[in-house]
């Protein structure tokens, strides 16, 4: 990806001048494999100092999870209202669909939530365990279309080498996109020995 230095457009493919500003955009200079592997930092010897508390924070900027907390809370307050309506007989046509739409909110926030949080365990075990590997960004796209407070989700997508075979994964978060993560960078994966499908990037976004 290529950043406007005049304004913070960004490209995915080389162009000389910005066609939001107009300023004139350097050309990127070629690295060498060698050069981008050194620019890599690679964490130490597993198992990792990982703090379980950290899952909480894969949580707060992961959209499913944030999406779902506000379904959740939206149920909540249906059912209750709902509940309240029905046990009022008089109000009970009203309360009844508002119960079932609190419920209905309720049980699938609450399972999102829980898939989430599953996936928050998995990637703080591969942070702590997992065997370190240079891989490289393949892509780095933030879907404009979805705002989620405030923030667009950013999907980082990478590939590495384990097992004798190349892998492709990705990964969403509402953090803003670091240089370290654009198309082309070298950068290290964390994966599950034996278990390669398991894996994420370090440091993770």
């Amino acid at each position: 990806m290529v950043i406007c230095p005049w304004c913070g457009t960004n490209y995915t493919v080389f162009q000389s001048n910005c066609s939001k500003c107009g300023g004139p955009i350097q050309s990127p200079k070629a690295v060498s494999a060698s050069e981008r592997e050194e620019e890599v930092l690679m964490p130490p010897a597993p198992p990792r100092d990982i703090s379980d508390s950290y899952r909480w924070k894969i949580m707060r900027t992961d959209a499913w999870s944030i999406t779902a907390g506000i379904f959740a809370l939206l149920g909540a307050i249906f059912t209750f209202v709902g509940f309240a309506l029905t046990i009022a007989i008089v109000t009970a046509f009203v309360g009844i669909p508002f119960l079932g739409m609190g419920l209905l909110f309720l049980g699938g926030g609450g399972y999102i939530l829980y898939w989430r949080y599953n996936e928050a365990l998995k990637t703080v075990n591969i942070l702590r365990n997992g065997e370190a590997v240079i891989g490289q960004i393949t892509g780095a796209q933030i879907n404009y279309s979805v705002t989620v407070n405030g923030r667009n989700p950013l999907t980082i997508t990478y590939q590495f080498r384990a097992a004798g075979r190349d892998h492709d994964s990705a990964v969403s978060t509402l953090n803003p996109l670091n240089l370290q993560f654009q198309p082309g960078k070298a950068v290290c994966v964390l994966y599950l020995p034996g278990q390669p499908e398991y894996n994420s990037l370090y440091p993770h976004p």
